[in-house]
């Protein structure tokens, strides 16, 4: 035990004396046996217990101080402010931290009346000292208190009573805190506390906290979303009779998270039914939360019909970009590809996996130049839509032509993508192209038509009167061979005129239904001599016989041209190929071939070997009088007259060629699956013969009506001449005697030969009617003659035909 009390110090005093008596006299003993050392022995008791008293005494002194000195340490390390006073309020003690707090150092108020109290606050200190001295001590009281610098704040005071031996309060022990910072982070706490309270109440989305399942805090878009008039409607009532029984299960589920195993829940749509049972789709989400001392959670939830109205819209408007023919494409601000629709992906052959990433560049075709690009760029980057035609190549290389429109896309006036919508032209191009074609065709077939009419009227004059002086010669003058020869190049001329007229599909026919197939067969000879014996022909028909309503000498025309356009195309030994097929063409083929109607066709392909042709060749091929031969080879006429005659039967020609890769050729005639009842035929003349017949000529070219008059007066018949219409209608009311036959022009003034024929057989019905013409601009008339059995005459005609033609009709029963 360390001597450090008074109790240590008795002890150690008994243990030593006790020690010292009874060990001194033995040693005495042993030492020197029988004499008295009483006076040597207390002297020395009395020195040695001495020295040990003084060393005892002076280790309590320093022990005690030692404790004083850490009593005071830790009063003075301690960081509130620690004083004492005696019961008239004088500073007895002064810490280090009140010296800090209040700003006074302990020499200044030591012994001093205590100096932190404001003027006005002397009362209540004196009230508080009055209070520990009678009471006792007291925490935790809030007072205000002076600084040095004359500053108050607020402080923490806590005091309690200091007793004597006899219990008597001898001095009063105080602490003080400086709350100044935890008032202004409690305020601040408080501020924000409020504010957060704000924000949850005034937040769009509904926010709640639920104890045991049950509402216990609802803020105000969560008390709208549901429905309630004020929160006290929700509180306390379940969560689950808000939740649709559709999703009652995995409601409770989350709940069993949330509440008994702590963990958050994630977000999920759900529905949720109003106080008035209306049902709202929601999305929801919540996490463990303490509130007021009890495990709760804290859940949000939003309101998402918006939400999907919107994405509603985006799902229609993405069904409608991605279902709409046109091609769209949107792009970022810098021209990368973002989308692109299936009407895209078709038209390019660009999947929209393959494109993204990429720039529109990558269709660059390299028919625009670089300021066509620079121009496009220039006007979308400064906000304005740009529209034009583009020829892009899509993913396989082929070129194909798109209307364009691009516009850019604002946000907050800045561009941030771009759209462009493109339509494929390139078949409307096509089309285009055929139809002008087709309309240039047209202009040169009237154009061919009308000179062809005058030209067969020169014509029928120029061998008319070349007859008639040929009949007046000797046969042995030598004048005879020079009309031959004018004969000749008549004939020649009327040649070119019908090969004008089947290319402007004005040349009369005797259509009838005819086997293609049976027709090509029977030409096969013709078509080697024309060929030559280099060419070699391949025939090919069709499994199933191939009727078409057509006049069988125009399937030989057909044949023949293109057999020797084909002989022209190839240079030495060389193949030419013909082939039959019955098919049937659909709406969309018909489409792409303007003029035809859907239905069973015919189609006579004819290919060869040959050079081919070029694209600008193509384009002209049809032309009449275009030719690619040298001067003096060809009349140019020989594929148009194939052209025309096709159109003439309602059909469609098409052609495919490339420089060096040969030619095909392709017919489309439709099929004739009616069986016509087949004409019996022109009788055979037998010969010229005067009968008097009264024929009534009607012709208003005056040289040919001077002809036809001469020659059938010549040949003895009675001959009334009208140069129009009207004086034909005259003669018809005003002859007296019988007029046996009319014959007429059908191209005239006035009226149409068809329309005099009905007027004349109004006033005459018993007449028989002859036509003839060298071209007509309304074809269904000479349909509507053929198929009424009414007789024609081509122009140009010689004495010869004429006569023969007349006395044919004239022979013919009236029906």
């Amino acid at each position: 035990m360390k001597p450090d009390n008074a109790t240590a110090v008795t002890l150690w005093y008994l243990l030593f004396g006790s020690t010292w008596i009874i060990g001194s006299d033995l040693v005495a003993e042993l030492l020197l046996p029988g004499q008295s050392l009483q006076t040597i022995k207390g002297l020395l008791f009395i020195a040695v217990t001495s020295i040990l008293i003084y060393s005892l005494v002076r280790r309590l002194e320093k022990a005690n101080n030692k404790a004083k000195e850490f009593r005071q340490a830790i009063i003075d390390a301690s960081p509130i402010a620690m004083y004492s006073i005696d019961p008239d309020g004088r500073v007895l003690t002064w810490n280090k931290a009140a010296e800090s707090i209040f700003g006074w150092p302990e020499e200044e108020v030591l012994g001093k009346h205590l100096p932190i109290i404001p003027g006005d606050k002397e009362a209540e200190f004196a009230r508080l000292r009055g209070r520990v001295m009678a009471s006792g001590a007291f925490t935790g009281l809030e007072v205000t208190r002076q600084r040095k610098d004359g500053s108050l704040f607020p402080a923490k005071l806590s005091m309690a009573p200091i007793f004597d031996s006899e219990g008597s309060v001898i001095a009063i022990m105080a602490t003080m805190e400086d709350i100044s910072e935890h008032r202004r982070v409690m305020s601040a706490l408080e501020e924000s506390e409020e504010q957060f309270r704000k924000l949850v109440e005034s937040a769009p989305e509904g926010i709640l906290i639920q104890v045991d399942g049950r509402f216990a805090y609802v803020n105000a878009a969560c008390v709208a979303l549901l429905g309630a008039k004020s929160p006290q409607e929700l509180l306390g009532t379940r969560v689950l009779d808000r939740i649709h029984p559709d999703d009652v299960e995995i409601a409770k589920m989350r709940l069993e998270s949330l509440l008994h195993k702590g963990q958050a829940v994630s977000q999920i749509e759900q529905s949720i039914v109003t106080v008035n049972g209306n049902v709202i789709p929601v999305e929801s989400v919540a996490v463990p939360f303490r509130y007021q001392g009890q495990q709760a959670g804290l859940g949000f939830i939003r309101d998402i019909r918006q939400r999907r109205a919107a994405a509603h819209e985006r799902e229609r408007l993405q069904k409608v970009i991605s279902q709409t023919a046109d091609a769209i494409m949107i792009t970022d601000r810098n021209g990368i590809i973002e989308y692109v629709n299936p009407a895209f992906e078709q038209s390019s052959g660009y999947s929209l996996e393959s494109i993204i990433g990429k720039t529109p560049a990558v269709q660059k075709s390299g028919q625009h130049e670089a300021e066509f690009y620079r121009d496009l760029w220039d006007t979308i980057s400064n906000g304005d839509t740009w529209r034009g035609r583009i020829v892009n190549r899509n993913r396989q290389g082929a070129l194909y032509t798109e209307d364009v429109s691009i516009t850019p896309v604002l946000n907050d006036g800045e561009i941030e993508s771009y759209i462009a919508v493109k339509r494929d032209i390139t078949r409307e191009l096509s089309l285009q192209g055929q139809l002008n074609q087709a309309q240039k065709m047209e202009t040169v077939g009237r154009l061919a038509g009308g000179v062809a009419h005058d030209f067969n009227n020169m014509l029928s004059v120029i061998l008319g009167y070349n007859e008639l002086a040929l009949s007046k010669i000797p046969s042995d003058s030598s004048i005879r061979n020079d009309l031959a020869e004018v004969a000749s190049a008549a004939q020649r001329s009327a040649s070119l005129t019908r090969q004008l007229l089947a290319f402007a599909r004005q040349e009369t026919i005797e259509p009838k239904r005819v086997d293609i197939n049976d027709s090509i067969e029977r030409s096969i000879k013709m078509l080697d001599r024309l060929i030559g014996e280099y060419i070699s022909l391949d025939w090919q028909p069709a499994s199933v016989p191939c009727f078409v309503k057509m006049d069988p000498t125009q399937i030989d025309q057909i044949l023949a041209n293109l057999a020797v356009n084909a002989r022209d195309a190839i240079t030495g030994q060389g193949n030419l190929m013909a082939e039959t097929e019955r098919i049937v063409l659909t709406d969309d083929d018909c489409a792409a071939r303007p003029g035809l109607e859907p239905g069973p066709f015919i189609r006579v392909k004819f290919s060869d070997n040959g050079h081919g042709m070029s694209q600008e060749v193509l384009e002209r091929a049809f032309e009449p009088f275009f030719t690619t031969k040298p001067e003096g080879t060809g009349t140019g006429l020989g594929l148009s007259t194939v052209y025309g005659i096709v159109k003439q039967n309602r059909g469609f020609v098409e052609v495919e060629s490339e420089p060096g890769q040969g030619t095909t050729f392709m017919i489309y005639l439709p099929a004739s699956d009616d069986v016509v009842p087949e004409s019996s035929g022109t009788r055979e003349s037998r010969g010229v013969r005067v009968a008097g017949e009264t024929i009534l000529l009607v012709e208003d070219e005056l040289a040919l009506l001077r002809l036809g008059q001469r020659i059938l007066e010549r040949t003895g018949y009675t001959v009334l001449a009208a140069g129009s219409p009207s004086s034909a209608i005259d003669l018809a009311l005003t002859y007296d005697g019988k007029i046996d036959l009319l014959l007429t022009d059908v191209v005239m003034p006035e009226m149409n030969g068809e329309e005099l024929r009905q007027k004349i057989s109004e006033i005459r019905p018993d007449i028989r009617c002859l036509f003839t013409s060298g071209y007509t601009s309304d074809t269904g008339i000479l349909e509507n003659l053929i198929e009424n059995r009414i007789a024609f005459l081509q122009k140009p005609y010689t004495t010869t035909s004429l006569n023969a033609k007349v006395l044919e009709v004239l022979e013919t029963p009236i029906q």
